[in-house]
């Protein structure tokens, strides 16, 4: 497959029938693939995998928060969807998961379920244990705040409060220096919005995550550990409720991240790393209070 894509305004959208496959390999070789790499290389390469193949990706079976096995079933099998949270709400009743012929942004939905199977049963339980929205037509910040996560989520790891506050506070030049150098080595970043791991195939600039800032020296890749954390971060006990819990990150500044050579200025780039707006309430760090 050749992949296509358009830019729209300051964004990449991926044609998904076009999506590059098997996955290119400086992309497979890409940090935010560490921890789905294995995973990927699972798939058929000689086609971009169907709905079955994606079953494949799971170690154990994965139940959602009712109890139901997880499958990822062709769009075109599952009734349609008549009312808000119906795609959720499918999931919850039967474990099937609306999956689209040849759609890129699916699956890499079903990468992150198979990794990351806690988590997104704890999402999917969140979206339907939220308070109704305010407005019709709307979600209510509960889900809003669960659904930039789902998209465009992150996990960000470290185990020195003062830099997750540099982070909270946008302060780039703290945070980055002017040449990448002040990026700090036990900050970790792990990327679980699957509309972000789509972006990857055709990556620019802005793109941002949604990041939950956690104060944990917990190691990246024990997955299941990650998993745990982060389910436990979203419980209906947890205290995310609106989206302004989660804190944006323009994942491209990453040291290594930037595809091919990083040119000169790319962290003054104000229109990317831009400073805090006046007013703008500061993302708290996770556990409250430490």
């Amino acid at each position: 497959m050749v992949m296509t894509a358009a830019v729209v305004k300051d964004k990449t959208v991926i044609t998904p029938e076009k999506a590059a496959w098997p996955v290119p390999k400086d992309l497979l070789d890409h940090p935010v693939m560490a921890p789905y790499r294995e995973r990927l290389l699972r798939l058929p390469q000689r086609r971009f995998p169907a709905a079955a193949d994606l079953q494949v990706l799971f170690d154990s079976p994965c139940l959602t928060f009712s109890g139901q096995r997880v499958a990822f079933v062709p769009d075109d099998e599952l009734p349609p969807r008549s009312e808000d949270a119906g795609y959720e709400r499918e999931i919850a009743r039967s474990g099937r998961i609306s999956t689209r012929r040849n759609s890129l942004h699916d699956l890499c939905n079903a990468l992150v379920w198979a990794t990351f199977p806690k988590l997104k049963a704890m999402l999917n339980q969140r979206h339907l244990l939220a308070p109704p929205a305010p407005e019709p037509g709307t979600r209510g910040p509960v889900r809003d705040a669960i659904t930039g996560f789902d998209e465009c989520g992150a996990l960000v790891l470290c185990p020195r409060r003062t830099v997750l506050d540099t982070l909270a506070r946008h302060d780039w030049p703290g945070l980055f220096g002017e040449a990448g150098g002040a990026w700090p080595g036990d900050l970790k970043v792990i990327v679980v919005g699957h509309a972000t791991l789509e972006m990857f195939w055709a990556p620019y600039k802005a793109m941002t995550c949604r990041c939950l800032l956690v104060e944990s020296d917990l190691v990246p890749d024990r997955l299941q550990d990650v998993d745990a954390l982060a389910a436990s971060l979203w419980s209906t006990e947890g205290a995310i409720d609106r989206p302004a819990c989660l804190c944006p990150l323009p994942i491209m500044g990453i040291p290594g991240w930037w595809p091919g050579l990083t040119p000169p200025g790319f962290w003054a780039d104000t229109e990317v790393f831009r400073p805090p707006r006046p007013g703008r309430a500061v993302p708290p760090i996770y556990p409250p209070g430490g």
